[in-house]
C-alpha cells in the first residue's frame, strides 16, 4: 500500500480473526493426537490415569480453540488495533485500552524482535513514547497481570518505551502497517522529518 493512497481521516481497524484461523491445523493435529492417546490408553486393561488426563486436556483444549476460531470467523470481535486521526488505540485483551495520541509519539522505528515463543520477527513497526506517558496511561500496571509476552510488545529504552505493533497477528504486512502509522503520525503529530528506521532487540529489563 502506497502512503499516498491512504485516507488519513478514515479509521483503520485490524483484528486477529485471520491469525486465529491460520492456527486451526495445529490444533486439529493436537485434537487427533489427544484422541489417539485416549484410544491407545483405553485399550489397556489397567489404563494409566495420567495418560488419560493428558489426552483429555489435549482434546478439550483443542476443541475450545477450534470453537473459538469458528466463532470469530463467523462473528468478528472488537478490533485489536485502531488507527485514527486521534491516535493509536490498542486493546490489551479484555483488561483495558491503551490510547496513544499522535502528539505523544516521539518517533517511529522498524525493529527486529526475538519473541518469547515462536520465530523471530523482522521490521516490526514500533512507536517510541516517553516513559512518563507510558507509566501514566498504560491500563495494566502490575507485572503479574501483564504476563510473559508483555516484553515482546513494550520494550524499555532508557527514558522511553518502544511499543512494537506486531503485524503478524493483525494479518497485515509490516510495510502496509508502517505506511498507515507513519502517514497519520506525520499529519496529526506535526512531524515533517523522516521517521527513524532502527533495528533493536528486546532487552531483559522489565517494565
Amino acid at each position: 500500500m502506497n502512503s499516498g493512497t491512504i485516507d488519513v481521516q478514515a479509521t483503520r481497524t485490524f483484528g486477529v480473526e485471520q491469525f486465529v484461523g491460520r492456527q486451526w491445523p495445529v490444533f486439529a493435529g493436537f485434537l487427533a493426537l489427544g484422541l489417539f492417546v485416549l484410544w491407545h490408553a483405553l485399550q489397556d486393561d489397567n489404563p494409566d490415569a495420567e495418560v488419560i488426563v493428558l489426552g483429555l486436556i489435549a482434546v478439550v483444549g483443542s476443541l475450545v480453540y477450534l470453537g473459538r476460531a469458528l466463532r470469530r470467523r463467523g462473528s468478528p470481535g472488537i478490533p485489536v488495533l485502531e488507527l485514527s486521526s486521534r491516535g493509536i488505540l490498542y486493546r490489551l485483551g479484555r483488561t483495558g485500552e491503551f490510547r496513544i495520541p499522535w502528539t505523544e509519539v516521539h518517533s517511529l522505528r522498524r525493529v527486529d524482535i526475538t519473541v518469547s515463543k515462536g520465530p523471530d520477527l523482522h521490521n516490526v513497526p514500533a512507536v517510541l513514547m516517553s516513559r512518563q506517558f507510558f507509566d501514566a496511561n498504560v491500563p495494566i500496571k502490575s507485572w503479574w497481570a501483564r504476563g510473559p509476552l508483555w516484553r515482546d510488545y513494550f520494550i524499555p529504552d532508557g527514558d522511553w518505551v518502544q511499543f512494537a505493533i506486531h503485524h503478524d497477528i493483525l494479518s497485515v504486512t509490516a510495510e502496509d502497517l508502517w505506511n498507515e502509522i507513519e502517514t497519520r503520525w506525520r499529519v496529526f503529530g506535526g512531524h515533517a522529518d523522516t521517521a527513524e528506521p532502527q533495528t533493536g532487540k528486546i532487552p531483559e529489563t522489565r517494565l
